[in-house]
This record gives C-alpha cells, structure tokens and sequence, in this order.
C-alpha cells in the first residue's frame, strides 16, 4: 500500500526465500505466492499501492475521497478472499540464529550500517514523504519531481545508470498510441460499445493478457466509471502470471533461488490465483 506491489516483493520475497532455506522449509513456494497476491491485494488501497491506481487516481483527476470509497471495498474483499490461503499454510514457528556481531543499527548479515547508508536512508524517506503529498495534490508534482532529481544527482548520482530507459519509453509510446487510437470514431464506438455494462469483467479479462497496466491506460479513454475501471484492473491483477509485473517479479526471484521448481510453483500460482480471480468476479458482480 505504500511502496507499490512491485517494489514489497523485491523487497520481501528474496527474504522470505532465504529464510525458508535457511529453515529448511519445503513451503516456500507457497509462501512466494501469498506474498504475491498479498502485495496484488494490499496495493489496490492506495493511489501509490501500484501504477494502474496512480493513473487512474490522476487521469480522471479524483479526490482522495472518491479515491478510497472505491478502493477500500475491493480491498478488503480481497483480503478476506486471502486469509483462508494464508492459514493454509499452519503456524510453525521459524528459528533463524543471527550472527553473533550483529547489533542495533546493524545490517542483518551482522555488518554495521556506515554513516553514508544512512544518510541515504533518510533522505529516501523524506523523498518518499514528498512524493505521496505530490500525489494527494499538497505540493505540485514538478516541484517534487525537480527536488528528487536533484537530491539523488547529490547522494546516489549512479542510480541513473540502473534506470530501464527503454522500458520508460515504451510505456510512452504506449500512452501516445491509445490516445491516438481513442479518437478514432469506429474505434471508439466498438470499445465503448463492449465496456458498457461490462466494465469490470472486460478490464478483469483484458490485464490477464496484457497486463493491468496497459489494460488500464489501453480503457481508460473509452469510459467515464473510473471506480469500475479501478475495480476491474485490480482484480484482474490476479490471475495469469502475467496479469500483473509484480507476479512476473515474484516468478523470476524465485527461479533464480536454488534448487527452484519452476513447474510446481507455476502449478500452485495458477491453482491459487484462478480460485481468487474466479471468487472476486463473483462477488463484484454482487456488489458493485
């Protein structure tokens, strides 16, 4: 919910593997794949929880309030669609033994945190603080974009190399092509003409294949119900591995862990991942 989906699983899920195998845990596949439909799930709350929110939260120019009255309620349904898997799994305790240096302010590996790792760290944070008041409309975006740029070029001036440029402009690109093809009059008339009615389940449908992402800016000029977009996409985020980036990521984390099972952990997501798609279509056509 507030460093996206995409980012708590590079985060937490080389984590979560390290530990299983450090515990010698045969479940970790399971568990790879709950933390990913959690992160699916928990990102559908916020505009910041993942980048089909954002836009969507900036493009039919919604308040905060607009925002979270359709947000939270897809949310907490899928939340409650997902504790039953998450107790699934039992509740055996974990027993890691840390390195006997390790200490407060201390990195995990029992190495100590320089005064360089934290600086970075709090500037980070205030960076973060900014962009969220960028997003909810306190402070204009340019003014943070210009204080980010300029913040990193001071402290961390070689992650711009680790930037995917081309993944960037591909996405604008993408965003010129809809738009174009938005206000092409037999097109608009035929996309409309299915999305009528049909919100949900065409955007649910549409990201198993192109992802939510593109499924959302791809939508989003043929209808006016952001709410139902909003609903659509997200739920669609479950699903196929590809409905959402964040599941690729998780997949691609796991297979270069050791000993990776690729055949059963796409077993298990599938298996996972249809019965929540299948449960939250169902009881979006109850409610909304």
């Amino acid at each position: 919910m507030l460093i996206t989906n995409d980012v708590a699983l590079i985060t937490f899920v080389p984590l979560a593997i390290s530990t299983m195998r450090d515990c010698r845990r045969r479940d970790t596949i399971l568990t790879v794949v709950e933390m990913t439909a959690a992160a699916n799930i928990g990102s559908v709350a916020t505009p910041v929880g993942n980048p089909q929110n954002l836009f969507i939260y900036t493009y039919y120019n919604m308040t905060p309030g607009e925002f979270f009255k359709a947000s939270l309620p897809i949310a907490g349904v899928g939340v409650i669609l997902l504790l039953p898997i998450i107790f699934f799994i039992g509740r055996d305790k974990l027993t890691v033994v840390a390195a006997d240096n390790a200490g407060a302010g201390d990195n995990p590996d029992g190495t100590v945190m320089d005064g360089g790792a934290k600086g970075k760290t709090i500037i980070y944070g205030l960076l973060f603080i900014l962009a969220v008041l960028s997003v909810f409309g306190v402070i204009q975006y340019w003014i943070c974009f210009i204080i980010t740029v300029v913040a990193v070029i001071f402290t961390d001036r070689a992650i711009f190399c680790d930037i995917d440029y081309v993944l960037l402009l591909t996405f604008v690109c993408f965003f010129i092509f809809t738009g174009n093809l938005s206000r092409v009059p037999a097109v608009e008339k035929a996309v409309r003409s299915v999305l009528d009615g049909r919100e949900i389940l065409v955007s649910a449908l549409l990201s198993q294949v192109t992802s939510n992402v593109p499924a959302t800016t791809m939508l989003a000029s043929f209808t006016d119900k952001a709410g139902l977009l909003l609903a659509g996409v997200n739920i669609g985020g479950v699903g196929t591995p590809i409905a959402s980036m964040a599941s690729l990521i998780s997949y691609r984390l796991y297979c270069a862990s050791d000993s990776a099972g690729r055949g059963r952990y796409m077993g298990i997501f599938l298996a996972v991942n249809a019965a929540l798609l299948a449960a939250y279509l169902a009881i979006s056509f109850i409610l909304l």
